[in-house]
């Protein structure tokens, strides 16, 4: 599975490594990645994260100047890989990705949500409509999301009940300690927000906002990640 990042999480194994022992661990890495699908369980040992503050810009102020990357086990990536695979399969399939969202998306980027809204916008002012255009980045929108909120989520966009059980699993007893330099903090719980860094994140994030467009019923809007367009 494609799996760009060859930094190391806690495990101190990194993807090249991996895929250099494949020919001779694969059919029991297949066999735990298995194991721990069927009995929807995500192992506490790769549920920690190592964060490293990554600066936004140029000589950073302040602590919202940073971005928190998350450096996590390469193992809980590959597993990650696997249940992101077909949550997307299962998502493509019966339509739940939303048009409006053009992050985290094969064949979508920021260049296809410009075109959208330009070519909106253009029709509107070609129509003499009044056209105005707001643009909304959410403060910290990875790290609030709300576990139970996204499960309710899950549930109403028609997700079976043992795949809601896997990511309760997947969000219990996670832990982050912080990394700068040689110096590194001590353990703490992560009670709300999906990893950046992760694998599943993204997709996690893309289907929590999936329903926006209940509550915007009289203009358009698009979504690039946590960026909204509305106009």
């Amino acid at each position: 599975y494609n799996i760009k990042t060859s930094a190391q999480g806690q495990d101190n194994l990194n993807i090249k490594m991996l895929l250099y022992c494949c020919p001779f661990i694969i059919p029991y890495l297949t066999h735990i990645i298995n194991t721990c699908l069927l009995n929807r369980f995500f192992p506490d040992s790769w549920k920690v994260a190592v964060v490293r503050p990554i600066p936004k810009m140029n000589n950073p102020q302040d602590f919202k100047d940073l971005r928190p990357i998350s450096i996590l086990p390469t193992m809980s990536k590959v597993l990650e890989r696997v249940v992101d695979l077909q949550i997307r399969e299962y998502a493509n399939k019966y339509n739940i990705i939303p048009q409006f969202q053009s992050g985290f998306r094969l064949q979508h980027s920021c260049e296809t949500a410009l075109m959208c809204i330009t070519d909106d916008i253009l029709r509107g002012l070609d129509e003499k409509k009044v056209t105005v255009l707001t643009l909304i980045d959410f403060s910290k929108a990875f790290d609030t999301l709300n576990y139970e909120v996204l499960f309710a989520l899950l549930k109403y966009l028609g997700f079976a009940h043992c795949t809601i059980q896997f990511f309760r699993n997947y969000f219990k007893n996670r832990e982050q300690c912080v990394k700068i330099g040689d110096n590194i903090s001590t353990l703490l719980e992560i009670t709300s927000g999906v990893a950046q860094g992760s694998i599943i994140g993204p997709l996690l994030f893309m289907l929590y906002t999936s329903t926006i467009d209940q509550a915007i019923d009289k203009c358009k809007f698009h979504l690039y990640a946590d960026d909204t367009q509305i106009y």
